[in-house]
């Protein structure tokens, strides 16, 4: 009978175990399963057959831990061992809840403003400020030691009902485990358009658009109010036409880009699938399905113009249908980038991006997290600086645009040493923004 009980109670620390070891891993889990729209749209490719495994490993993993902890304190530990792994597993529970508020609600702004209020109390109280937060810490911990059996009464039943989850989850990786080759096929970009080897560039030139991301006018227009050298911007200026009154259709990228080549403000987009998303119009308000030929460059194209798009972000080369004659591009840092090259790497870099989006996870890797961001700035601004000086010089393109990450933070440039450093800020990204006109005009 004692026996039975033992299996029965082991049986029930495996489930919760491995409950709660994947409800721990549900950020990987949308990003490798696709869960979130905005997620795969924004990806340059998809997650790996390995990033897949890697998922999969990671929470068994997690959960050999959970339950070899869980079993030995059972069986050895004593009264406040007990109450130590009690206090610990409401603990982790906090990583789930987290990850769902993040992706759910608004809560990501809650927190990234919490962030930057306790950043200027820095500023003003480096003494006072950690003093308080460490205090709020420990209030919170109290209140969990306090109250952890009432809260475990509640919380065990909630994460044991999560079990049919792992199932769901296994198989939906599975399955696209299986049928990756139709997956792959989803994220692959448009056929560019054919241009007839007789082409010649028009007789009134060519227009080669740059578009600079969250370059301030203020930096650049000749005030000279920042101290920022911009000569190569001030000699463009100094031979072009201005355009003072021009303003932002929109106040974000994902926003304005699309308003941009479509000609229609957009108030609204919402990504569906890798190459789909339902936009809605501010002059109207009706929301429909992005017309991948609603864009300037098709209507170049049908003009008789060729058409080549250099990009950062958007994801141009996938829905922009029968557009353009040349298209390239590179997706924004995220953590749906992070992957490993073997099995046990990719799994140390999914319990990286669990761990990243528990609470207080982001600040406590930031280090780490910004130096793996400016590296892939500073790879995505040579791929596209490359290829901008080629099709800038390059007769046989009309049109050629180009999406630059600069001057968006983060600063990955310093102007003092004229050389790539993660320790440069915006101010310096300007700097950048500068010597960039300088080398596409010289290109030109």
């Amino acid at each position: 009978m004692q026996l039975g009980k033992q299996t029965s109670q082991a049986a029930k620390d495996l489930l919760l175990a491995l409950s709660l070891a994947n409800l721990c891993m549900i950020d990987p889990w949308t990003r490798v399963l696709g869960i979130s729209p905005s997620d795969i749209f924004f990806r340059r490719y998809p997650p790996s057959r390995m990033d897949l495994v890697g998922v999969m490993v990671a929470v068994l993993f997690l959960c050999a831990a959970f339950w070899s902890v869980g079993t030995l304190t059972r069986e050895f530990g004593g009264r406040w061992i007990k109450r130590t792994v009690r206090t610990a597993f409401l603990i982790v529970l906090l990583i789930p809840i987290h990850t769902l508020l993040v992706r759910i609600t608004r809560f990501w702004w809650v927190e990234t403003r919490a962030c930057l209020l306790y950043g200027n109390a820095l500023q003003y109280a480096p003494l006072l400020s950690p003093v308080l937060l460490a205090l709020a810490i420990a209030a919170f911990l109290g209140i969990i030691i306090r109250f952890d059996r009432q809260i475990e009464k509640i919380a065990i039943p909630a994460v044991m009902l999560e079990v049919p989850f792992v199932v769901i989850t296994f198989f939906q990786a599975g399955h696209l485990f299986m049928n990756y080759d139709q997956f792959l096929a989803e994220f692959r970009d448009q056929p560019t358009v054919a241009m007839s080897p007789a082409h010649r560039a028009k007789l009134h030139g060519r227009v080669v658009w740059l578009l600079f991301d969250e370059l301030d006018n203020g930096m650049v227009d000749g005030t000279n109010r920042f101290e920022v050298a911009v000569p190569e911007i001030d000699r463009l200026r100094n031979e072009s036409l201005i355009a003072t009154n021009a303003i932002a259709s929109t106040f974000c990228t994902r926003l304005t880009l699309p308003s941009y080549l479509s000609g229609h403000i957009i108030s609204s987009f919402q990504p569906v699938g890798p190459s789909s998303a339902n936009v809605t119009m501010t002059d109207t308000g009706r929301s429909t399905s992005w017309n991948p030929r609603d864009n300037l460059f098709a209507q170049a194209l049908d003009q008789g113009y060729t058409t080549a798009v250099i990009g950062w972000y958007i994801p141009y080369c996938r829905i922009l249908k029968d557009s353009l004659n040349y298209c390239w591009w590179e997706p924004a840092y995220t953590n749906s980038l992070k992957t490993g090259a073997t099995i046990p790497d990719d799994i140390l870099t999914q319990l990286w991006n669990a761990a990243d989006a528990a609470p207080l996870g982001a600040q406590a890797l930031e280090k780490v997290d910004k130096a793996a961001r400016c590296e892939h700035r500073i790879q995505v601004y040579e791929n596209i600086i490359d290829r901008a000086k080629k099709l800038s010089g390059a007769s046989r393109y009309d049109l050629v645009f180009v999406h630059f990450p600069i001057s968006h933070p983060p600063g990955f440039y310093r102007a003092d040493r004229h050389q790539f450093d993660c320790s440069g800020d915006y101010v310096d990204n300007i700097s950048l923004v500068d010597r960039t006109v300088g080398d596409l005009r010289a290109a030109m």
